[in-house]
Formats: C-alpha cells, sequence, structure tokens
C-alpha cells in the first residue's frame, strides 16, 4: 500500500511540475532522504528483538525459529547497509566513472 501511495503520488508530482523541477528539488533533498534511511536503518536494529518477538507470536514459532530470526539481526543489518551503499550512494556508478577517466 505504501509503494501504491508513493507511486500515486509520484505520478500527480510529475503532471504538475516540469522533469528538470522535480530533479532539482529531488536534489536538494538528497542528505535528507539518505538520513531518513539512516535512521530507518538504526530503528530496524535497534528494534529487530521486539519485532522478532512479535513476528514469532503472530506466527506461532517455535523457539529454535525464533532464535535464528534473532541471530539474523545484524546479517540483515550489514546487508542493507551494503545496498544503501552500493544503490543508494551510487558507488558502482562512481567507481565506472572513475574507470572510464583512467
Amino acid at each position: 500500500m505504501i509503494t501504491f501511495g508513493t507511486g500515486l503520488g509520484l505520478l500527480l508530482w510529475s503532471q504538475s511540475e516540469p522533469p528538470f523541477e522535480i530533479s532539482r528539488k529531488l536534489a536538494s533533498l538528497r542528505p535528507w532522504l539518505f538520513v531518513w534511511r539512516l535512521l530507518l536503518l538504526v530503528a530496524l536494529i535497534g528494534f529487530w528483538p521486539a519485532f522478532c518477538r512479535r513476528v514469532a507470536r503472530w506466527r506461532n514459532l517455535a523457539e529454535p525459529e525464533l532464535n535464528r530470526l534473532l541471530a539474523a539481526r545484524w546479517t540483515v543489518a550489514a546487508w542493507l547497509l551494503a545496498l544503501e551503499l552500493v544503490l543508494g550512494q551510487n558507488v558502482v556508478g562512481k567507481f565506472v566513472l572513475y574507470l572510464q577517466k583512467a
């Protein structure tokens, strides 16, 4: 539902302003969006145990399954951080540009 609402909002925004203006506004929001993504990552790490226990109660998971979920905390955090660095910060694109200049 969040994805649908975001997509609909972006579609309506693209109809109300020219693409250059949208790009300029998004570029000015880039630092704040980065901070928002990091806050979400920190919240996920911080609330991981409570989230796992709630999911375990909801899905009637056994104790070993809950322990496996709890143990996955830092693996999930590392993968999300890696995705943020590679995709969100455009590390691959910057690396390709660096290779082209060399």
